[in-house]
C-alpha cells in the first residue's frame, strides 16, 4: 500500500473511532432521558434529586442533569441539578443552536460544567430535563488528532454549525478535496444518531505525517546535508539536552534512575488508625535542583518512558519495603501504573517484567493504581487488568470522580478499591458541604453496589475521619495521618504506630 492510500486508510479509521464514540454517547443519552422520564415525583425535592444523582454514574460522560419545571414556555429555565441541588438563581439558557438534532431536543455548546469552570460541554434538552455532556470526556483519547465535528444542514449535507474540534477544518476539506496533490490528506463522513446527524472532518497533520512516514519523506533532505555540519549540530544538541531539565529527566530514566527516589504515604484503616500499607510516590533531585512530579511526570510521558519509570519505582520500593512485608505479609504496596502501559500491545512487556515476577513469586500485596481518566476504553486495558489479577495483584481506580467511567465499566474492571480524589474530601467537614463533597456518600454507595472497597485521599482533619467512617469508608490517607516521607521515617512510623486515632 502506497503512502497516499495508507494516509487515507488512517483517516477513515480515525473517523470510525470518533463516530463510534459518538454513537455510544448518543445511546447513553437516549437511555438517560428515558430513565429520567419514569422517575417518580419530578421536581427539585431531595428524593428526585437523589434519583438524578444515581444516573450520573450509570452512563458515560454525563457531567450533570438539570430540571426544567415549566417546559411549555419559549425560554429554557432550569431551577435545580443533580450536582448543585436547588439553584439560588435559576439557570436561564440562551437560544439553542440551529444544529440538526432530534426535533424533540434542543442543544447548546460551550456550557460550563458544574464545579469545573475550565471545562466546557454540550447541553441537550428533552422535555423537562437537560443533560450536560463533558466535551473533553467524550473526546478523551483524541486530543492529539486533527478533526472538526459539526452539524450538517437539515437534509444531511453541507455545514450548519461547529460542535467540537478545530473550527474551519470542514472548509479546508471542501477546498482541498478537489486538489489531487493533497486530497488524500483529508476525509469527511456523517452519521445519524440520537442527536440527529453529526459529521466529522479529519486531516492528517504534518506532525503526524512526519512521525509515521518521516523516513521516506526526509530521506532526500537528510542525504543532502554535509556530514561535518550534521556532526556539529548533533554534538551541540546532545550537550544542550544533557544539561537541560528535559534531558536530565529523560537520561535519568534511561540510565536506571539514580536521581529518582521514593517517598511513602501511609494508607490507614480508619477504624483503628493502623497503617495497613502505603502509596509509593516519586521524587527527583540531582546536582542542579529538585524537580517536582508535576514537572517531571509530563516530560516522562512525552518521552514515552513511563514503563521504564514505573520499573524503577517498583525496584526501589520492593527493596525499601522488605522489612514492612516481612512483618506483615498483607502489607499493601500501592504503585501508580500509567494507562498507556496497560494497553494490549504492551501485554508481553508486563509478563516479561522482572519486578512483577519478583512481586508475584514473593506473594506481595501489590496494589496497581490506574487513573480513572485512563479507563475510557475498557477493551484496550482489559487483558492487562486480567493479567495483574492473575498474578495475585490488586487493582485500584485512582482519583475516582475526576474521570468519565460508568457503572458497567467499573464492573468490567473488577477492581478491589476505588480511591476517592482529595477534591471530594475537601469541605467534607464544613457546615455547608461543597458540591463535590456532597457526592461522597453516593460514590460510597456505588462502591457498595459493585462490591469494592473505598480509600479516601487527602484527609486533613479528624472531623473528616469521623464523617468518612460514618458513611462506610474503610481506608484513608492524607496529611492528617502523614505527609509522604522517606523510607527510614516511614518504617519508624510503621513499627511505632498507634492502633487508634480518636476522631472528633
Amino acid at each position: 500500500m502506497g503512502i497516499s492510500a495508507q494516509i487515507q486508510s488512517d483517516l477513515l479509521s480515525l473517523q470510525n473511532r470518533i463516530l463510534e464514540r459518538g454513537k455510544r454517547v448518543a445511546l447513553h443519552l437516549d437511555r438517560t432521558f428515558f430513565e429520567l422520564s419514569v422517575l417518580d415525583n419530578p421536581g427539585c425535592n431531595p428524593l428526585f434529586l437523589q434519583g438524578m444523582r444515581r444516573l450520573l454514574y450509570v452512563y458515560d460522560q454525563i457531567g450533570d442533569i438539570e430540571y426544567v419545571p415549566d417546559p411549555s414556555t419559549d425560554r429554557t429555565v432550569a431551577t435545580c441539578s443533580a450536582v448543585a441541588g436547588v439553584f439560588e438563581t435559576p439557570h436561564v439558557y440562551p437560544e439553542p443552536l440551529e444544529a440538526n438534532t432530534k426535533r424533540s431536543r434542543m442543544m447548546w455548546r460551550d456550557v460550563k460544567l458544574p464545579f469545573e469552570r475550565y471545562l466546557n460541554g454540550f447541553a441537550i434538552r428533552e422535555g423537562q430535563f437537560i443533560i450536560l455532556i463533558n466535551e473533553a470526556g467524550m473526546l478523551h483519547g483524541f486530543e492529539q488528532e486533527v478533526y472538526e465535528i459539526y452539524a450538517p444542514q437539515e437534509d444531511g449535507s453541507g455545514f450548519s454549525g461547529h460542535l467540537a474540534g478545530i473550527i474551519g477544518l470542514y472548509r479546508d476539506v471542501v477546498v482541498n478535496k478537489s486538489n489531487p496533490l493533497i486530497a488524500n490528506l483529508y476525509a469527511n463522513a456523517c452519521l445519524p444518531s440520537g442527536l440527529g446527524f453529526f459529521c466529522i472532518a479529519t486531516k492528517e497533520s504534518w506532525r503526524t505525517l512526519h512521525r509515521k512516514y518521516g523516513f521516506l519523506l526526509t530521506l532526500g533532505i537528510m542525504s543532502s546535508l554535509l556530514i561535518g555540519t550534521l556532526a556539529f549540530a548533533l554534538s551541540h544538541r546532545n550537550l544542550k539536552e544533557r544539561l537541560s531539565q528535559t534531558g536530565r529527566i529523560r537520561n535519568a530514566v534511561r540510565k536506571g534512575g539514580d536521581p529518582y527516589y521514593c517517598v511513602y504515604q501511609p494508607i490507614v484503616r480508619l477504624s483503628d488508625g493502623r497503617i495497613v500499607g502505603c502509596e509509593v510516590l516519586a521524587r527527583y533531585e540531582d546536582e542542579f535542583e529538585k524537580i517536582y512530579p508535576d514537572t517531571f511526570i509530563p516530560i516522562i510521558e512525552r518521552q514515552n518512558l513511563t514503563w521504564e519509570f514505573t520499573t524503577i519505582i517498583m525496584r526501589q520500593a520492593f527493596d525499601a519495603l522488605k522489612p514492612a512485608i516481612e512483618a506483615d505479609p498483607n502489607f499493601k504496596i500501592s504503585i501508580n501504573f500509567y494507562p498507556r502501559d496497560l494497553e494490549k500491545r504492551f501485554l508481553q512487556r508486563l509478563s516479561d517484567s522482572e519486578q512483577l515476577r519478583y512481586a508475584a513469586a514473593n506473594v506481595y500485596t501489590l496494589n496497581c493504581e490506574v487513573l480513572e481518566t485512563g479507563i475510557g476504553d475498557i477493551d484496550s486495558i482489559e487483558d492487562a487488568i486480567n493479567y495483574l489479577h492473575g498474578q495475585g495483584f490488586q487493582v485500584s481506580i485512582d482519583d475516582f470522580g475526576t474521570g468519565y467511567s460508568n457503572l458497567s465499566q467499573l464492573r468490567e474492571i473488577n477492581a478491589e478499591f476505588l480511591k476517592i480524589d482529595k477534591s471530594f474530601i475537601q469541605g467534607l467537614d464544613q457546615h455547608e458541604a461543597s458540591i463535590r463533597s456532597s457526592l461522597v456518600p453516593h460514590i460510597v454507595e456505588i462502591a457498595g453496589i459493585i462490591g469494592v472497597g473505598v480509600i479516601a485521599e487527602g484527609i486533613e482533619t479528624p472531623e473528616q475521619v469521623a464523617i468518612l467512617q460514618k458513611i462506610g469508608v474503610e481506608y484513608g490517607q492524607g496529611y492528617f495521618f502523614s505527609h509522604p516521607i522517606e523510607r527510614d521515617a516511614f518504617l519508624q512510623k510503621l513499627f511505632a504506630q498507634p492502633h487508634y486515632i480518636a476522631a472528633a
